[in-house]
């Protein structure tokens, strides 16, 4: 007989009954409140930077923004077969050419592809675009806003995930540097 306190040990159990092993596993609730203050902070300071955060379709005709196989599905209304998107990239892209400079998705993407612990079929994808801008400004830009979301999530700019040890801290290197 199993004991509450020890949880679920078979392995497709828990990610069938994700609930269940969210109650007996403090690490997976930790992991999910850890993945709200992710986006949350990611949020916070991009609006504090002035980026607006868009919704663009996740139904296109064409696939397009990434080399990526995509899922392909029917528009029964329109009788047009339309694919998931692989990639926010190209509606961003168009919001910049309409005029706003600033923005952001935070969103599902669908990938057609290989699956394993590292890599879902779909996924939560972060893009953003910045008119005006140079690479040097763009590397300035996630250097601040990676140790900004480190801070928010962890506390620190020193962690560990999945037995590596992270250390955010510092003046970043630049490959040429």
């Amino acid at each position: 007989m199993r004991k509450k306190w020890h949880g679920l040990q078979d392995e497709e159990e828990k990610l069938r009954k994700r609930y269940l092993d969210i109650i007996f596993n403090n690490d997976v609730k930790e992991m999910i409140e850890k993945r709200a203050k992710f986006f949350s902070s990611i949020r916070n300071f991009l609006q504090n930077k002035k980026f607006m955060e868009v919704e663009t379709p996740v139904l296109e005709n064409t696939a397009g923004g990434a080399e990526a196989r995509p899922f392909v599905t029917h528009y029964n209304a329109y009788d047009v077969d339309v694919y998931l998107r692989i990639s926010p990239e190209l509606w961003l892209k168009r919001l910049m050419v309409a005029g706003f400079t600033k923005v952001y998705e935070i969103g599902k993407v669908f990938r057609n592809e290989g699956a394993d612990a590292e890599h879902l079929q779909d996924y939560m994808h972060f893009e953003f675009y910045s008119a005006y801008s140079d690479y040097n400004e763009g590397m300035k830009l996630v250097e601040e806003m990676y140790k900004f979301i480190a801070q928010e999530t962890f506390g620190t700019l020193k962690f560990k995930i999945k037995g590596f040890d992270i250390d955010l801290g510092g003046k970043w290197k630049l490959k040429a540097d």
